[in-house]
């Protein structure tokens, strides 16, 4: 749009986007209009690039071409990661891609995603203003660790030198628990002022110190703000965090390899979706977009014409729009994203999530930080089975649990020392349960 200025980013980096720089303030009439203007580039790169898109718009006598609005957007039907894989044996590399991202994704089977130069300019440009909302500044030294075989975490370094600071990688897993000693020898020595990981990984960092006897505050002494992706924080374990760390703020960054990204801003109530990139939605069973507030299935268009196309396309994850905009003043949608498929069981037909646990469970000193899986028991589906971290406590965390979720047969397994590498896992089949105790 001409009256607004577009991201041209430090030559250094040689980035250029048309990507308006103040898009994040732009009112939600205007951020639609622009994201119609893009919409059919993006169309026509699916239809050009993808040949399920092609197919399954011409069975459908849709022309993407002809397409002015969302209602009629909304008239192209979704798809998913079976149909992405059914097709990918007939899709040729992407003759303009730089690198492939092989994903797991959302759940199931791996999925190839490619990455181009233009998506990757694209998507610092949230990257850069998500670490500008989480207070990087510049001259900072950051330190680094967090997935890199994931699409979002490349551009992390790039965002870093975009805003004049200084990136350190650690080198590292983020499922090994050898790892976490290094790290802390790496904060240490680099002196970080804003650090990037995952809760399951600073968790472990935390209990590290612990052990050795150091405060961990003594370590994170130079930190001011930490960013954590892979797992969604709690009110009362970012509460906990904030004060064991003594740092300024921990920010949850989210996103998928199929395009969706999102950041918190200051006031920590909820991610906002950068919708310069991306274009969600979220459907109930008929596929019918739901209100604000409702939990549905979550629907990603990237809203970029490069990389792997992604339109429409169901990622299996729960999630809802939040009513209202933030009091930040940031004018982009906050999501909240419930759990995926995985990460859920059934108890008495109510879904259950392990955020749903934690969240009841973070807010206890004596379980906030603990691991704790979801135990799926086909044989008992009445009874929400917990695998909790340690040898016990004097808080009963079942009669909490009753309380907050209002289920009467609750069953705890005691799972004695951290397991790092089970983490990020939310549920576990009660057959892994029996072999652990084995």
């Amino acid at each position: 749009m001409a009256d607004s200025p577009t991201n041209r980013i430090d030559n250094k980096l040689g980035i250029q986007t048309d990507i308006p720089e103040d898009f994040e303030l732009w009112q939600a009439d205007r951020r639609e209009a622009w994201q119609l203007s893009v919409l059919p580039d993006v169309l026509n790169y699916a239809y050009e690039q993808s040949e399920l898109y092609r197919d399954l718009w011409s069975k459908c006598d849709i022309n993407p071409r002809l397409i002015t609005n969302f209602d009629e957007f909304r008239s192209l039907p979704i798809v998913d990661k079976s149909d992405v894989i059914k097709s990918s044996s007939r899709i040729a590399r992407i003759a303009s891609a730089r690198v492939g991202f092989s994903t797991r994704g959302t759940s199931g089977n791996p999925l190839v995603v490619w990455l181009d130069e233009k998506e990757a300019q694209c998507y610092l440009v949230p990257t850069a203003r998500g670490f500008r909302w989480a207070g990087l500044r510049e001259g900072d030294r950051a330190l680094i660790l967090s997935p890199s075989w994931h699409r979002l975490a490349a551009m992390e370094g790039h965002a870093v030198i975009q805003a004049n600071a200084l990136p350190n990688y650690f080198w590292g897993s983020l499922s090994d628990p050898s790892h976490v000693a290094p790290f802390v020898d790496a904060l240490l020595r680099v002196r970080p002022h804003f650090v990037t990981s995952t809760p399951p990984f600073i968790l472990s960092v935390l209990r590290h110190c612990e052990d050795q006897g150091m405060t961990p505050s003594e370590a994170f002494s130079s930190v001011r703000s930490i960013v954590l992706v892979g797992l969604p924080l709690t009110p009362g374990l970012r509460k906990h965090l904030v004060e064991r760390l003594n740092v300024d703020g921990v920010f949850e960054r989210g996103g998928t390899q199929e395009g969706a990204a999102l950041d918190e801003c200051h006031l920590h109530t909820g991610m906002h979706v950068h919708e310069d990139v991306c274009y969600l939605e979220v459907v109930d069973q008929t596929d019918t977009v739901v209100m604000p507030g409702t939990p549905g299935r979550l629907v990603i268009t990237k809203l970029v014409a490069g990389g792997s196309p992604f339109v429409r396309y169901d990622t299996g994850d729960t999630a809802y729009f939040q009513k209202g905009e933030c009091a930040c003043g940031i004018k982009m949608a906050q999501l909240r994203i419930l759990g995926r498929p995985e990460n859920t069981i059934l108890v008495r037909g109510v879904p259950i999530t392990g955020y749903d646990v934690r969240r009841i469970l973070d807010d206890q000193t004596d379980f906030v930080g603990r691991v704790s899986l979801l135990v799926n028991d086909p044989s008992n589906p009445d009874c929400l089975r917990i695998l909790m971290e340690g040898e016990g406590s004097d808080v009963d965390p079942g009669e909490l649990l009753a309380q907050g979720l209002g289920i009467d047969d609750i069953m705890i397994d005691w799972g004695g020392g951290a397991n790092l590498a089970w983490g990020f896992r939310q549920v576990i089949d009660v057959r892994e349960l029996t072999k652990r105790k084995k």
